[in-house]
């Protein structure tokens, strides 16, 4: 049901969207994600789960962390990304519970030695913000 996120849109993540899109009841949907923050978790899951299968395709499992970086950067800002992916993390109500799992969920491939480089946090950072201004166009 997340993925019905992108075609209800960010101001309409609601419950009652969802199950409208998806053809479910709301008590189906509420079964799954009891709350807006539940279901918007779940968005930042299948958003991360996207990105890391695409990103293991062209590191594979075991690539030193600079290696995980670069390829995290390169799909950040290069990738073929739906703006809608990151769109979820501007609900200004949610913005630190999804910004901490987003965090947590994304520092396999920033984590490491590359990130106490301060300047691949840097462009770490770079990249996660380029994507936010990338969906705020029209």
């Amino acid at each position: 049901m997340p993925r019905s996120y992108r075609r209800c849109g960010r101001r309409t993540l609601t419950i009652d969207a969802v199950a409208r899109r998806a053809g479910r009841t709301k008590p189906g949907v509420v079964h799954h994600f009891p709350t807006r923050e539940a279901l918007a978790c779940a968005v930042v899951d299948r958003t991360v789960d996207a990105w890391e299968g695409e990103l293991l395709t062209h590191v594979g499992t075991h690539a030193d962390p600079r290696v995980r970086l670069r390829a995290y950067l390169e799909y950040a800002l290069l990738g073929e990304t739906d703006p809608a992916d990151l769109a979820f993390l501007s609900d200004a109500r949610l913005r630190a519970t999804l910004t901490e799992q987003w965090a947590r969920r994304v520092s396999p491939w920033v984590g490491g030695d590359a990130v106490t480089d301060v300047c691949a946090r840097a462009a770490r950072l770079l990249a996660d913000a380029l994507q936010l201004i990338a969906e705020a166009r029209p």
